[in-house]
């Protein structure tokens, strides 16, 4: 009887350990990947506690994990944010069609946005006073029965909204940052900023928030298993919003100086 209780034991550590592996399986398979790209996805934006959020009008996925029509993701910092926001101010209907970038950290999505363009409903009043004196669609005798749900969406098709252009389409442009050297220096909130190296030059070294992403979730889990800050060859996406640099990390990889640099 002993004997077995240490097996009985080991059986029910195994069982614990499939489900949490499960668990976290499940949570992986509902999340869009990271570095999954959508191209002129319809919503609009909205605001909750200081968080920027897109709702989605129509489902996107990855070919894997699907986010619904109605559900939401937070905007990350980006010069085509910063546009956005100030656009979204001029109108009262801030319907927009955006093209970003989904990134993945821990167990929530975000999106880099990369573009967009404003929108609004076509105006159907003329429309529909010619409908009344005008042969319409589905009349008396119309062999070709289109139904009702098809022509309300083809009459309240969304447009490119022609109005006066705002500086919410003067987009200013990302820049790649390769190449360089830095620490990954974490922030009393929790937040990651990247200290590049000044490399010799008697100037201030330039910081830079890291957006969440899976590349930064791997360097932060690198990080846990060094006993002091690491130095880092970096490359990534450099934007800006409300005057902060921020960079979406593409690849981290340890930088060792043989002795030639402090770390």
């Amino acid at each position: 009887m002993a004997n077995k209780m240490p097996t009985r034991f080991g059986v029910l550590i195994f069982v614990i350990a499939a489900l949490h592996v499960f668990a976290a399986d499940a949570v992986r398979k509902d999340l869009l990947r990271d570095g999954f790209v959508f191209a002129g996805a319809d919503g609009r934006l909205t605001e909750s506690e200081g968080i920027k959020l897109f709702v989605f009008e129509s489902e996107i996925t990855d070919g894997k994990a699907t986010l619904k029509a109605g559900e939401s993701l937070e905007l990350l910092p980006s010069a085509t944010l910063e546009k956005m926001t100030d656009d979204v101010k001029q109108r009262v209907d801030a319907n927009y069609r955006l093209w970003g970038k989904v990134t993945r950290y821990g167990d929530r999505n975000f999106v880099f946005p990369v573009y967009f363009l404003p929108l609004r409903k076509a105006d159907n009043t003329a429309s529909q006073q010619r409908s009344r004196t005008e042969t319409t669609i589905n009349a008396s005798g119309d062999i070709l029965n289109i139904p009702n749900e098809v022509t309300a969406k083809l009459q309240a098709k969304d447009v490119f909204d022609t109005r006066q252009p705002t500086a919410g389409l003067e987009l200013k442009a990302d820049s790649i940052l390769a190449d360089r050297t830095g620490c990954l220096v974490r922030k009393d909130d929790g937040r990651f900023v990247l200290q590049l190296d000044a490399l010799g030059r008697s100037i201030q070294a330039d910081r830079l928030e890291l957006l969440p992403c899976e590349s930064l979730q791997d360097t932060v889990n690198l990080l846990a298993k060094e006993p002091r800050p690491a130095r880092f060859n970096i490359a990534g996406i450099v934007t800006t919003f409300n005057n902060e640099n921020y960079i979406l990390l593409q690849r981290a990889i340890p930088a060792y100086s043989h002795g030639n640099f402090t770390q």
